[in-house]
C-alpha cells in the first residue's frame, strides 16, 4: 500500500541507497504515484541531485496547473537544485497555487547562481500581486546574495527596501 511504499522510500533515501531507490521508483506506475509519494520523491531525488528522476517527475506534473502549494514548492526546489532555473520559473508562473514560499524558493536559486537581477525582478513581480508579499525570508535571500558578492550598494538598497516593506528587519 501507499504509506509502506512511502515508509520504504523514506527510509532508502535517508540511508542512500540509490540502488534499490531506483529499482523501486521503477516499479511504481508512473500515473498512480499520489501527490505525496511525489514530494517524497522529489526531496530525495534532489537530496542526492537525482537529475533524470527529477525531470520525470517535473515531465508527469508540469501540465497541471493546479498542483497543491507543497508540491509545487518541493517541485520548484527540486528543479532549483538540479539547475533547471527557467522550468521553475515557467512552472511557478503557470500555477494558480504559487505563493510567497514558492517564489522565495526560486529567488534562492536565482541568487545562488548568481542571477541577482532576475531575483529582483521577480520580488517586483511579487510586490504587484496582492496574493504575493515578499517576507523576512525573501529579502534576506537576496541580502545574502549581495553580501557573498560584496555588493554594498545592492545590500543598502534590499535594506532599505527591507524598512519600507516594513517585513521586521532583523539584523
Amino acid at each position: 500500500n501507499e504509506h509502506s511504499i512511502n515508509a520504504l522510500l523514506n527510509g532508502l533515501f535517508a540511508i542512500g541507497d540509490c540502488q534499490r531507490i531506483l529499482f523501486l521508483y521503477s516499479k511504481l506506475s508512473k500515473n498512480e504515484v499520489s501527490l505525496q509519494t511525489s514530494r517524497i520523491l522529489l526531496k530525495g531525488f534532489s537530496d542526492l541531485k537525482m537529475e533524470r528522476q527529477i525531470i520525470e517527475i517535473y515531465e508527469s506534473l508540469k501540465g497541471f496547473t493546479d498542483l497543491d502549494e507543497l508540491t509545487l514548492s518541493y517541485l520548484v526546489n527540486a528543479l532549483v537544485k538540479i539547475e533547471k532555473i527557467k522550468e521553475a520559473r515557467e512552472l511557478i508562473f503557470k500555477s494558480e497555487n504559487a505563493n510567497t514560499i514558492t517564489y522565495s524558493i526560486l529567488i534562492k536559486g536565482l541568487a545562488k547562481h548568481d542571477i541577482i537581477q532576475h531575483a529582483l525582478d521577480l520580488i517586483e513581480e511579487m510586490k504587484q500581486n496582492p496574493k504575493l508579499k515578499p517576507n523576512l525570508v525573501t529579502y534576506n535571500t537576496l541580502l545574502d546574495a549581495a553580501v557573498s558578492q560584496e555588493d554594498y550598494t545592492l545590500m543598502k538598497k534590499i535594506y532599505s527596501e527591507m524598512k519600507a516593506c516594513d517585513v521586521g528587519v532583523d539584523l
